[in-house]
């Protein structure tokens, strides 16, 4: 594996390099007053004299607004989408600058080149789907890492490379992803997991990555807030399919996909398989002396249908670059966090999980995952996200009915909306929104559910799983579900399982 060495890269390397990959519209070929320091910024606040600044028209700002106060910094490169936005420094001395057919593309394809195009050196693997992505792609690092290969993690949990709790983004921004591409290298991983997003793909975050296997988990409604429709949403998914495969990837496609767009699978020039746990067809794919049965799956430490069916996508995707057979120490795989994540509660002869689900889809497999699970009565500890898809705030009460008896609505993370008004979405998915507890403040509601729940009980607290903040008008306080759960049975004087 080739070790990065950092080069010194020039302006007009870098406006080759963007050419090639017919990027460049037309560009200025004048000498900046200032030597640039191979460093491009997005955001006015961290940009210096000596870097470039990379404007793009996003859905609420344009940045080529802010072009003259950067000069003023002392800024001399500009890369734009627009040379008219330039206005005077179009022609002025000691400028230089770049006009692209797409600022967010051409941001990708520069880190990428900046970064030594590391991204070639080692086996990468893209999950993606409305639910069940962050469970596979953690699933499959493991997998790989039990098989003796050097793997990492990216994506909803964060970096297991960089140990951070996470990102601001599902998929990390160009100029987080290709530094920890290239940081990888340098530490000779074998391969990198990453978990991607329909936002990433729409906005081209993913350059000229292309893929050794891919899956897709699930496909139902999530994001609308962005993308306005499900056409769209599906669209910016099969992005990743069209433009980032390698031709000799393998792809691995949920059943549940196949009868909705086979034609479109079935036209993409790599191999495609469809699975489904309960389908046992899947040890075709599989080196193991004795078949996988949806039995034996059921000893898992991951519990439910769609749990058992990330795993078997982890597995078939992993057998495409290891070999597994069946002394694989399937059983010691570690919890997902906040996904399904039992927090204790045997105090009082509970059994209490925290999960991640926040979509309609999301919370009825997790529901229909614990029927006939529990002996006693199921409590619901739910809300929505503020700044987000209104419409799925109604789907998400209509699920919550038709499993649950004992539901408390609260807030999720509120954002910029009045948590009261979210409830009240919520409330409109009820048929008898009288039998709902309401309770604003999210311990609260957290901390009444396991005093009213008896011995026998389950709770269940969904939305932010293995979060450890809630953000309200744009800060974001220490909150995990995790710990107060914790907290509530240390205030009993009793340390939870």
């Amino acid at each position: 594996m080739k070790k990065n060495q950092q080069n010194n890269i020039s302006w007009n390397a870098l406006v080759e390099h963007l050419k090639k990959a017919s990027l460049v519209q037309s560009y200025c070929p004048r000498k900046s007053s200032t030597s640039w320091n191979q460093r491009i910024c997005v955001k006015s606040s961290t940009v210096q004299a000596g870097d470039a600044f990379l404007a793009m028209k996003g859905t609420q700002f344009d940045s080529h607004s802010l072009i003259q106060s950067l000069y003023k910094k002392g800024v001399r490169h500009f890369i734009v989408e627009d040379q008219k936005k330039l206005g005077d420094f179009l022609h002025q001395e000691g400028v230089s600058w770049v006009e692209l057919t797409s600022s967010r593309k051409a941001w990708s394809y520069a880190e990428s080149f900046l970064c030594g195009q590391q991204e070639k050196n080692m086996k990468i693997l893209a999950i993606t789907g409305t639910n069940g992505k962050t469970s596979v792609a953690w699933m499959l690092t493991h997998v790989l890492r039990a098989c003796g290969k050097k793997a990492f993690y990216i994506g909803t949990l964060g970096s297991s490379l960089k140990q951070e709790n996470e990102f601001s983004h599902t998929t990390p921004d160009p100029d987080v992803l290709f530094p920890m591409l290239r940081s990888a290298c340098q530490q000779e991983y074998d391969f990198c997991v990453i978990e991607v997003s329909s936002h990433a793909l729409k906005q081209e975050k993913l350059g000229p990555i292309l893929f050794d296997g891919a899956a897709m988990t699930s496909f139902s409604r999530d994001h609308l807030d962005y993308h306005k429709t499900m056409e769209d949403y599906w669209e910016s998914k099969k992005i990743l399919f069209t433009r980032h495969l390698k031709n000799n990837a393998t792809v691995f496609i949920h059943k549940d996909l196949e009868a909705k767009e086979k034609g479109f699978f079935s036209s993409l020039k790599q191999k495609v398989f469809f699975y489904d746990m309960e389908d046992e067809k899947f040890n075709e794919h599989l080196s193991f002396s004795k078949n996988l049965s949806a039995k034996d799956l059921k000893t898992l430490p991951y519990r439910g249908k769609y749990n058992h069916d990330n795993f078997v996508c982890a597995l078939l995707l992993a057998s495409k670059f290891v070999h597994l057979d069946s002394s694989f120490p399937f059983h010691q795989l570690p919890q997902i966090p906040g996904r399904m994540e039992k927090v204790g509660g045997s105090q009082k002869s509970l059994e209490v999980y925290v999960d991640f689900a926040h979509t309609p889809d999301g919370l009825s497999k997790l529901l229909k995952s614990l029927r006939g699970t529990y002996t006693g009565g199921l409590w619901l500890v739910f809300g929505c996200g503020g700044d987000r898809d209104v419409g799925k705030r109604a789907e998400m009460a209509q699920v919550a009915e038709i499993f649950c008896q004992n539901i408390i609505l609260t807030s999720d993370n509120p954002r910029n909306e009045d948590p009261k008004i979210i409830i009240k979405d919520i409330l409109k998915g009820f048929q008898k929104p009288d039998l709902v507890r309401i309770e604003e403040d999210r311990k609260k509601a957290i901390y009444k559910a396991l005093s009213l729940a008896k011995a026998g009980d389950t709770v269940l607290i969904v939305g932010k799983g293995h979060e450890c903040f809630q953000e309200v008008k744009g800060q974001k306080f220490k909150l995990s579900d995790r710990k107060l759960v914790e907290d509530f049975f240390s205030q009993l004087d009793l340390k939870p399982m």
